[in-house]
């Protein structure tokens, strides 16, 4: 603008011959100006604007309000262009403002798309320069945070070898929630391998540190490594746990037959041991020698106050497990009984009461007894009943 008011000026004050070529000069750059294909919109000089420019070269060159008029725009935008850019606190103004004085101061001579494209040039000069700053300010950024994960790690390592193992295990327990919960948010499907069924076993890897009894407590778990109460660990075979299934004592004894055989043959060992433990003389000595039971260097394998306590525990095992065996074949002819009536049709399904059902199971078992011993074992456990009877009755008069 202050160049198109310049060449107004030059144009109102020539003289009247060159008024013509004058004009002619001014509208051909003012129409190059608007028609410039690097200007942009705000930049382009009006059509009003070129209207007025044009009838004012037309128009009469002694026209004094014209002229005072123009004279006082141009005296107005010459001291706008004479005054010094104002202090914003933005750097891009004051840099657009630079800009401008420079071209102002420089280049008045250089046509106005000339000017227009070095001013374009340097406003893609500061966008490049903001370009590069926001660059630098997320490298920093970037930096900054990892020097902060640095000084973090630094402080957990100078904390870990300033406190204990309980603050130790503190910072790892709270460690590992936050990357629980970070990994929750990325891998929503792994989770924990539940059972197929509640009434199935606990599956535990026997890989684990904690898996006979080691490592801290943990009461909701299948008891592992716990040492409290009812949760504590007790080892047992699975084979007559009842985790593993209905337990059937028939099959079991059938299966391990063998254990009975073993157990006659060490009660009848241990019989000859205690027999010959009370021979005395040359027959009792020969007798021992001969079992080992008193070697010539002078020791002695056992004695024969050890040799009557495990003869003991051997008959009472063998006499209970007799006992239970009696009392499984009675049940099972009772309820075979019950059984072959419904199936044969002489009574419906019924339920035995706890009293009759016990009179049906003593009655089958003195006759198992009866089929092993005769009658002579069933008369012997009725006179020890009868004995019993006899001790309660007593006991309840003499109150």
């Amino acid at each position: 603008m202050a160049t198109i008011s310049k060449h107004y000026n030059e144009a109102s004050s020539g003289s009247e011959s060159d008024d013509d070529s004058d004009d002619e000069s001014v509208q051909g750059e003012m129409i190059d100006a608007g028609n410039a294909p690097n200007l942009k919109e705000k930049d382009k000089i009006p059509s009003s604007d070129r209207n007025d420019l044009k009838g004012d070269g037309d128009g009469d060159s002694g026209d004094s309000d014209s002229d005072s008029d123009s004279n006082n725009s141009d005296d107005s935008e010459n001291e706008e262009e004479d005054l010094p850019p104002s202090n914003n606190n933005n750097d891009d103004d004051s840099d657009i403002s630079d800009v401008d004085d420079d071209d102002s101061d420089n280049d008045e001579d250089l046509p106005l798309h000339e000017r227009l494209r070095r001013q374009d040039n340097d406003f893609s000069r500061i966008r490049k320069s903001r370009e590069r700053k926001a660059q630098a300010l997320e490298v920093a950024s970037e930096r900054l945070a990892k020097f902060k994960q640095a000084q973090k790690k630094k402080y957990n390592k100078k904390r870990k070898t300033m406190v204990g193992d309980d603050d130790d295990d503190d910072i790892e327990t709270q460690q590992s929630n936050n990357s629980k919960t970070k990994n929750t948010t990325t891998n929503t499907t792994t989770s924990k391998k539940k059972k197929k069924s509640k009434h199935k076993p606990t599956e535990v890897s026997s890989k684990r540190a904690d898996f006979f009894g080691r490592g801290a407590p943990r009461l909701n778990e299948s008891g592992v490594g716990v040492d409290i109460g009812a949760h504590r660990y007790k080892p047992q075979d699975p084979r007559a746990s009842n985790l593993s299934g209905h337990f059937d004592e028939d099959n079991f004894q059938h299966n391990y037959a063998f254990l009975e055989e073993m157990r006659n043959k060490e009660i009848g060992q241990v019989r000859k041991r205690i027999s010959a433990h009370k021979a005395t003389g040359n027959k009792g000595n020969r007798l021992r020698r001969k079992l080992q039971i008193n070697p010539g260097d002078g020791t002695q394998t056992s004695t024969l106050e050890d040799d009557e306590i495990r003869l003991k525990f051997l008959t009472e095992t063998r006499a209970d497990l007799d006992r239970r065996k009696i009392e499984r074949e009675a049940k099972r002819s009772v309820s075979q009984k019950i059984r072959s009536d419904v199936e044969s049709g002489k009574s419906g399904v019924y339920h035995l009461k706890r009293k009759e059902r016990y009179r049906l199971e003593l009655e089958a078992k003195l006759e198992v007894i009866q089929k092993r011993g005769g009658d002579r074992a069933v008369e012997k456990i009725l006179e020890k009943k009868r004995q019993k009877n006899k001790t309660r009755d007593a006991a309840r008069f003499a109150r």
